[in-house]
C-alpha cells in the first residue's frame, strides 16, 4: 500500500526508498485504537528467498474519534490511507515503528539476533536439552522470527533450530519459543510459574503446559518448548 509506505518513509533514519508494504495483520480494538503490521519486501535475496522488513503502525483511538472514524475498521483504514497521501494536516496521530526498533522493549533487537556464541545462542544450547530430551544433539544454526509483537509490552519469538548429531552427519529441526517482556523480573517470574506448573501432575494431565527452558535475565527473555502433550 503506497499510503503505508509514505507513512513509513517519514520515520527518522529510514534508509533508502520504502518499497510498497504488504499488510500482514490488522488489529482494531474499540477504545484502544488501530494497529497495522505491514511487511516491506526487499530485493536483497537470502537463502530463504527475498528478505523483508516489518513495520508496526499504530493509530490512537482519540485520533480516530476526532476524525469521526468511530469503530469501523474500513473507515479507520481509509483515514490511514489519507494520512499517508495527503499533504495537509489530517489530525491523525500515527506511531510508526520499524521492527525491531521498540523504545518500550529496548532488548528486542538483541533477542532476535542469534550470533554464534552470543547470550541467546548459549541460552538456546541449554534449551535444547530441556525441550528435546534426546542427548547427543548440538545446536548448529538458529534463526529468530517474531510471532506476535505488542510494541512496548512484549514479543513472542520462534527460534527455529537446526540440530546436528554429534556422532553422525544427521540433522533435524526443533522450535523453541521465547517471550520477551518489558518489565524487569517478569521473565524470571514467568519461568518460575512454568516450572511449578510442570511439576504438578494433575495440571499436566488436564492442560497442555509449555516446557520451561530457561531465562536470559539480561534481556528479559524466557524460553520454553511447545506445549507438552
Amino acid at each position: 500500500m503506497t499510503a503505508l509506505s509514505s507513512l513509513a518513509s517519514q520515520v527518522p533514519g529510514a534508509a533508502g526508498p520504502i518499497q510498497p508494504l504488504q499488510i500482514e495483520a490488522i488489529r482494531r480494538k474499540p477504545g484502544r485504537g488501530l494497529m497495522v503490521v505491514a511487511r516491506e519486501w526487499c530485493e536483497t535475496r537470502t537463502d530463504a528467498g527475498r528478505s523483508s522488513e516489518r513495520w508496526h503502525i499504530t493509530v490512537s483511538e482519540a485520533s480516530l474519534l476526532r476524525r469521526g472514524v468511530g469503530a469501523t475498521l474500513d473507515a479507520a483504514l481509509d483515514a490511514l490511507e489519507r494520512a499517508g497521501t495527503d499533504d495537509t494536516e489530517v489530525g491523525l496521530d500515527a506511531a510508526i515503528l520499524h521492527f525491531p526498533d521498540d523504545p518500550g522493549l529496548p532488548t528486542l533487537a538483541a533477542a532476535v539476533s542469534v550470533p554464534r556464541g552470543g547470550p541467546v545462542w548459549h541460552a538456546l544450547e541449554s534449551a535444547v536439552d530441556a525441550v528435546d530430551g534426546e542427548r547427543g544433539w548440538r545446536l548448529a544454526a538458529a534463526t529468530a522470527t517474531a510471532v506476535r509483537h505488542k510494541p512496548g509490552s512484549r514479543c513472542v519469538i520462534a527460534y527455529r533450530l537446526r540440530l546436528r548429531d554429534i556422532g553422525s552427519p544427521d540433522e533435524r529441526l526443533l522450535t523453541v519459543f521465547g517471550k520477551l517482556l518489558a518489565e524487569p523480573g517478569q521473565a524470571t517470574a514467568l519461568d518460575s510459574v512454568l516450572r511449578r506448573l510442570s511439576t504438578a501432575r494433575s495440571l499436566r494431565d488436564a492442560w497442555s503446559i509449555p516446557v520451561p527452558a530457561g531465562v536470559v535475565d539480561a534481556l528479559g527473555l524466557v524460553l520454553s518448548g511447545d506445549a507438552a502433550p
